[in-house]
């Protein structure tokens, strides 16, 4: 949970300092570009989320960009303060965009390798070693260690990523740029952060963070249940690492970009 919570913090800041550069380089018109794909996928993720916890959607606006309020969609919505169940999708709905975004980016990336079993085989002895350090055998180790582990693993799925087979591949290429594409808004915005109150927010990661420590600490809870917590944390702990991964890489990208236009608007300035 807590490298999970390291990597979304990550991937917060990441997605939102691309956005950043983007705004301070190339203006609104920039933004509205460079956000026109992945805001009705971060709205859509929003209202099917709405739609399964019971709330009744009562505007959908996936591509809004109001310079005024600053809000590139919005989806609005009613719900039963009644209704425990309700009121627990508010916090998945804030968070939807990077749940099934994430899922969506990790499928791509699969389909998108031109040797699928590479991307596989690495993932599997990355959960391998969250299960190691999840069920205490690496507990003599530090979190710089643990890190360190997790850091060499990623290091290798980038040289796959990167290797000599994908980067002549146009189904490679083509799956890249969809994930550029989708990123942009793929965590939560202020506005989703705000509509999660903190007091749902901490009931439910408190709530999560017990049934972790129940199921680890506690032999006689049944192995399926075990199973199952360490699957869930896994799977958050990899969306988490992938959509950082893959937001860095689209922040190096905006970055570079950013300082190339920005040399060449000064020596064309200069030339004149």
């Amino acid at each position: 949970m807590l490298i999970s919570f390291f990597l979304f913090i990550l991937a917060f800041i990441l997605c939102r300092g691309a956005s950043y550069v983007v705004g301070k380089t190339w203006g609104w018109e920039g933004l509205k570009a460079y956000h026109c794909i992945s805001t009705p996928i971060h709205e859509a993720c929003h209202a099917l989320t709405s739609m399964f916890f019971g709330h009744k959607i009562t505007r959908f606006a996936p591509y809004l960009f109001d310079k005024t309020t600053g809000l590139a969609g919005v989806v609005e919505f009613t719900y039963n303060k009644n209704s425990i169940f309700q009121i627990i999708g508010l916090f998945f709905s804030a968070i939807a965009p990077f749940l099934m975004g994430g899922t969506l980016v990790i499928a791509i990336a699969f389909f998108s390798f031109s040797n699928p079993e590479d991307f596989t085989l690495q993932l599997a002895y990355i959960k391998y070693i969250f299960i190691s350090y999840t069920e205490g055998q690496l507990s003599n180790f530090s979190l710089f260690s643990i890190f360190s582990y997790f850091w060499g693993e990623f290091k290798l799925l980038f040289y796959i990523l990167f290797s000599y087979e994908n980067l002549t591949s146009i189904k490679f290429f083509l799956g890249f740029i969809v994930v550029f594409l989708i990123t942009p808004s793929i965590m939560p915005s202020r506005h989703d952060i705000i509509q999660v109150s903190f007091f749902i927010a901490s009931i439910f990661i408190s709530f999560f963070i017990f049934f972790n420590w129940l199921a680890v600490k506690f032999i006689h809870i049944p192995q399926s249940v075990v199973d199952t917590t360490i699957g869930l944390n896994f799977y958050i702990f990899l969306t988490s690492a992938l959509v950082c991964f893959f937001l860095f890489l689209n922040f190096l990208i905006i970055v570079t970009g950013a300082a190339t236009f920005t040399l060449l608007k000064k020596i064309k300035k200069v030339a004149t």
